[in-house]
């Protein structure tokens, strides 16, 4: 493992470092003089130093990445990285009175809109005397993407590390996620950095077994809470489209009628005519021109269909 001219270290292939070990029958103690001398790595036993190392930062970027096996490789490379400069594992030292605020609200649940979940993290905060550092608002996002899909809930983990923070804080563990696995598997990131999870209504925030039992079902009923708020509109989509009732954009041969679709007579017969010109062999570009020779146009634009409109028209007929 060597220095580049950025000054960032290089990952070492699982490969080449397993073929090492075992052509050697482990690590050799002398490896490791050379290896201080060519990287210019300080041999100090104290963790604060490799905490904010690059080498460090660069790893835990990997490992939160997302990439297939970025995890596994990750960890092979750190614990390589630390036999050979001579550390030991210790418990990473992180700051219990500051903490990282996450706040996400997603397009069905605008009602806990980010003010209101900031009142509570503050009020939290203030009883806690535990101080907020910084914060991230999560807009548009579902409980049920996954991490590794988030660029701010990831913006705000690295930030954790960073800062050497020692909470990550949301006003309820459904902000976080809505789903279990999310939850719980972002959770053991957090508590990998020497960090803690914590919601601000204190739901769960005991370590001890039955803070893990409420955490879990905190979890499950908040996925539960999810499913039926999709079941829901679905439902209601589908009584919607059974009333004949207008469901987001105007699809062409329509046109709005208040809340209802209403046949539009003139794109009626240019979808006739388009689908008989293909059914007797045309091809779509032919029933392109020839729709806009004859003079239909679209009640829309009062311009002739484009090639992309009569290909959704023969989409839909097929």
């Amino acid at each position: 493992m060597r220095a580049g001219a950025d000054g960032q270290f290089a990952f070492p292939p699982i490969t080449d470092v397993r073929q090492t070990r075992a052509r050697r029958g482990g690590w050799p103690r002398q490896a490791a003089p050379d290896l201080r001398r060519d990287t210019g790595v300080m041999c100090s036993r104290s963790h604060r130093w490799l905490t904010s190392s690059p080498q460090y930062q660069q790893c835990l970027r990997v490992i939160i990445s997302g990439t297939k096996n970025s995890l596994s490789i990750a960890r092979h490379w750190f614990s390589a990285f630390m036999r050979v400069i001579g550390m030991k594992k210790k418990p990473i030292q992180t700051d219990p009175g500051r903490a990282i605020a996450y706040i996400r609200v997603s397009t069905e649940e605008q009602h806990l809109c980010p003010e209101a979940q900031r009142g509570a993290i503050e009020r939290w905060a203030s009883t806690e005397n535990i101080e907020v550092v910084d914060w991230f608002i999560d807009k548009g996002t579902s409980g049920a993407v996954a991490h590794k899909n988030r660029p701010v809930l990831r913006a705000a983990f690295i930030r954790l590390v960073e800062l050497q923070a020692g909470v990550f804080v949301v006003s309820k563990r459904d902000r976080l996620a809505r789903d279990v696995i999310v939850a719980s598997s972002f959770q053991r990131v957090v508590e990998g950095v020497g960090a803690r999870l914590l919601s601000a209504d204190g739901a769960g925030n005991s370590s001890g077994p039955e803070g893990v039992l409420v955490q879990g079902m905190h979890d499950l009923f908040a996925q539960h809470e999810r499913l039926l708020i999709q079941a829901r509109t679905r439902a209601a989509l589908a009584v919607k489209k059974a009333r004949g009732e207008r469901l987001g954009s105007i699809p062409i041969g329509f046109r709005a009628d208040g809340k209802m679709l209403v046949p539009d007579e003139f794109e009626q017969a240019a979808i006739a005519r388009a689908v008989d010109l293909h059914a007797n062999g045309w091809s779509i570009r032919d029933v392109v021109r020839i729709l806009a020779e004859e003079g239909y146009r679209s009640w829309r634009t009062q311009k002739p269909f484009s090639k992309g409109s009569v290909e959704l028209i023969l989409a839909r007929a097929s």
